[in-house]
């Protein structure tokens, strides 16, 4: 039964127990008390998102050259369509954000990173490889990954880690509309960039360049960072990206559907 205790006001339970006499209950008497939320299960807190605004803790994200999942927005008529795509031909230029990655030109996502609209990368672990052999394997071209492929799903930048509209590669978008009649019947302003549920690091990037010398199948690409977080469960000393002891490590591509685990020695 519950009560209220009168000194304290917590709410508590009671186990009671029958007197028996001659074979009938003749009372009860209270067996033991406990606190209502001493009984309750502790729910572990969701770790904290850290935002990383000096470029070259952004640039860390990518030290480690992980598997990523690519983000991006194009138009399907007069709206906007999320696509996902996985990539792992990209590195870390300097450590002013800057990142060089090839894109195979085929690739249903490469006229909208070439847009100029920002994408995102998302950095999956290896509780997620499966997600990431089911993302990889079938194209935006032909279906509606987010509404297909089970366990995939699309998260926001939280406020003050999305960037503000604008860039130095506006020159290769589409719209070259800018009458407020027409923006008013258009799709809406460009989308922020977004990112996949469930990865431990999450960085906004926007291509600035289109490297020449790379050959007739693939676009080679400087993009900036322009803004980044990270889990805190991922950020050793404020400054190392990582898996703690314990923790899912990031994933190293070796080919053939196989992937490596990056872990510290």
């Amino acid at each position: 039964r519950s009560g209220t205790a009168q000194a304290t006001g917590e709410l508590l339970e009671s186990f009671v127990a029958p007197v028996l006499r001659d074979g009938a209950v003749a009372a009860v008497v209270i067996a033991g008390t406990f606190r209502v939320d001493a009984r309750a299960a502790k729910r572990p807190l969701a770790p904290e998102w850290i935002s990383l605004e000096d470029p070259k803790l952004r640039s860390r994200l990518l030290y480690p050259n992980p598997v990523c999942f690519l983000t991006t927005s194009a138009l399907a008529g007069d709206v906007w369509k999320k696509n996902v795509m996985t990539i792992s031909w990209l590195t870390c230029l300097n450590n002013e954000g800057d990142v060089l990655l090839s894109l195979n030109t085929k690739r249903h996502s490469a006229a909208a990173v070439l847009s100029g609209r920002p994408f995102g990368l998302s950095v999956p672990t290896s509780d997620l490889a499966s997600l990431v052999l089911k993302v990889g394997g079938c194209s935006g071209r032909s279906v509606d990954k987010f509404a297909t492929v089970e366990g995939l799903d699309a998260v926001a930048p939280a406020d003050d880690d999305a960037p503000r509209p604008g860039n130095a590669f506006s020159a290769l978008m589409d719209d070259d509309s800018d009458s407020e009649e027409d923006a008013a019947a258009g799709p809406g302003p460009e989308p922020a960039a977004f990112f996949v549920e469930g990865c431990v690091a999450r960085l906004t990037c926007r291509v600035t360049k289109r490297r020449d010398g790379g050959d007739a199948s693939h676009h080679v690409l400087v993009a900036r960072i322009e803004a980044a977080s990270v889990r805190e469960d991922y950020w050793a000393a404020g400054k190392m990206f990582c898996a703690r002891h314990g923790a899912p490590p990031f994933l190293t591509f070796l080919g053939s559907q196989k992937f490596g685990h990056a872990v510290p020695a």
